[in-house]
Order: structure tokens, then C-alpha cells, then sequence
């Protein structure tokens, strides 16, 4: 199946007059799908500046480059030191209030790249957020069935939420969003599920319409790279294999502690280093007063939430 070249100029269109109404001049560019393709509209109505965060030679920087030397877009790279993912982890965790591993690591690209947009005299940036949600982006999606795919993604829209709306309210960044327009989110829910994933040359690609559509954009390279999450795409995953390598004699005493005294439970080094962090500036996630708890930190959920954003537990039943 191939898509129609009126359905592919129907996209374009919406995308693009979405893209208008949220233009900025900077742009968080991974390299990946969603965002290659907005920096690409994007660079024909401003000057627009790419900011790619990584550390050592991660693969975000290499596709990035892509499309910064292919429509000339001036490419803003910090390179990341120990200190630089120092200051971001402790910052995350005090703006999020969280010590869910996935998210900090996740969400210290983000930090990263608003604080040096704003030291570059930036005052707002546009993100891809929103784009695997709209169009079945994420790897565990690619195991459910279409109905069961349907339900996913209606509870998805109620209840996703985007950090780097959060942390841009706290650096003085607005975050623009295209792909979370309201015009265009009507417009996305409209398509049909297996448009948005289908097997390509024997592998079920979620995001179909979007990769078929802005091939000749963002290139086949990019255009069919697969679905990685942010913090490996920015090489800032092994820092949990460094937190996970220390050797603290200590650990297993830390740990009950913390189920005896503060009823949270500890998965490994860098979940309590990030505890640790949280403690300094939250008390436990159990003094908090809440109709639904996480059963593994006793943080306050939804009564339906099978996730909890306070410490990473998923999946849980809230108690």
C-alpha cells in the first residue's frame, strides 16, 4: 500500500499551516523523524537555528547534521560533560519533582538544550512533541492490535504530557509545540489507524504516514530510522550504567531504609542516587495527601494511571 499523493498533500498542508502558527526561529533537533520534519518546513519561513544536545558521538548528532547541511540551518551542538549532566539531573529532579530514571535522563536532554538556547538570547523554541502520540510512535505499540491500539491511544491523548512545557516555564522559554495544535490534532485523530502503522518491507513501522509522506523531506535514512528514546539518541543512557557501577558497601542498607522508613522501593544505584537527589528538596512521596497511591513510593496517582510519574513504577495498581 502506498499513500495517496492527495492524502500526503493533505498532511502537508495541515502540518504546514500548523507549523506557521507555531513558528519559532530555534528548533530541538534529535535528528529524528518528528522533528526533521518540522525543522525542514520551518527553515522556509524562518531563520532557524537546530540545537542538538550530546554526549561523546551519540547518534542524534550525525542525522541532525543531515538535515542542518541539507537546508542550511544553523546547527547551535553542546557536547555534554559529567558537570553538564550533573547540573541537569539535579535541576530536572527539583522542576519535575520526580526521581523516575527514564524521565530525568529524558528530560536533562531537554533542560540542556533551554538553557543554552536562553544564554544564546533565545526565547523560544519548537519541539516534535506530540508526534508519537498522534502517530503510533512509541516500540510497544507495535504489539497491539488495532482496536486494542484505538483504546491505547484515546487513554494516551487524555493523560500525555510533555516536560519540556514544564522546564520552558521555568528557564523563561516558551515551547512551541506544531504536532499538539489544536487544528492539528483534530486533524491527526481523523486518520485511520493503519495508515499510522503498517509493515514495510517486512517490519511493522509505527508513524507509516508521516515516514511515507516526508521521505523526499527528510531523506529515507531519516525518514525510516527507527524509534529510539530521547536519552539514548543523545547518548545520555550510560550514565545509568555509570550510576549502576559504583560500588557503594552501603546500597542494601539504603535500600531497606528506605522501604521501612519512607515505604518507596529502591530498583538499583541510579534510582536511589536520584532518590537521594528528591530528598533534598521533597519530603517522601507518602506525606502527600492523595485519594490513590503509587504502591511502590505511596506517590499520589490517578485511581486508573498504570504509571506513576513520581518514581518510574509502571505497571502498578494504585492503592
Amino acid at each position: 500500500m502506498t499513500v495517496s499523493d492527495s492524502k500526503c498533500a493533505e498532511l502537508k498542508e495541515a502540518l504546514t499551516a500548523s507549523i506557521q502558527r507555531n513558528l519559532s526561529d530555534a528548533i530541538l533537533l534529535s535528528g529524528g523523524l518528528d522533528s526533521s520534519i518540522i525543522a525542514v518546513i520551518a527553515s522556509r519561513f524562518a531563520n532557524l537555528t537546530g540545537v542538538t544536545v550530546a554526549y561523546d558521538n551519540a547518534p542524534d548528532l550525525g542525522y541532525a547534521r543531515i538535515i542542518t547541511e541539507k537546508y542550511s540551518i544553523k546547527h547551535l551542538i553542546k557536547h555534554l560533560a559529567i558537570d553538564d549532566i550533573n547540573d541537569a539531573i539535579t535541576n530536572v529532579i527539583k522542576i519535575m519533582k520526580t526521581f523516575d530514571p527514564m524521565e530525568i535522563r529524558n528530560t536533562s536532554v531537554i533542560y540542556t538544550s533551554l538553557k543554552m538556547l536562553k544564554e544564546n538570547g533565545f526565547r523560544s523554541m519548537m519541539t516534535g512533541d506530540g508526534g508519537d502520540e498522534l502517530f503510533v510512535g512509541y516500540n510497544y505499540m507495535r504489539r497491539l492490535d488495532y482496536e486494542k491500539l484505538e483504546s491505547e491511544l484515546k487513554k494516551l491523548w487524555e493523560v500525555m504530557h510533555f516536560s519540556s512545557i514544564t522546564v520552558g516555564k521555568e528557564l523563561g522559554v516558551e515551547i512551541k509545540t506544531p504536532y499538539l495544535d489544536k487544528e492539528f490534532v483534530e486533524f491527526a485523530k481523523q486518520i485511520p489507524i493503519n495508515m499510522k502503522i503498517r509493515e514495510e518491507d517486512g517490519v511493522k513501522w509505527g508513524k507509516w504516514i508521516l515516514r511515507s509522506c516526508f521521505e523526499d523531506y527528510v531523506t529515507k535514512e531519516i525518514a525510516w530510522r527507527k524509534k529510539i528514546p530521547l536519552e539514548e539518541g543523545a547518548g545520555i543512557n550510560v550514565f545509568a550504567e555509570r550510576f549502576n557501577s559504583m560500588n557503594e558497601d552501603d546500597f542494601a542498607e539504603k535500600v531497606k531504609h528506605c522501604v521501612l522508613n519512607e515505604s518507596v522501593r529502591i530498583r538499583d544505584r541510579e534510582h536511589l542516587y536520584y532518590y537521594t537527589v528528591y530528598r533534598k528538596f521533597f519530603d517522601a512521596p507518602k506525606t502527600g495527601e492523595c485519594e490513590s497511591r503509587c504502591p511502590d513510593c505511596m506517590g499520589c496517582v490517578r485511581n486508573d494511571s498504570r504509571f506513576c510519574k513520581t518514581c518510574g513504577a509502571f505497571p502498578i495498581k494504585p492503592i
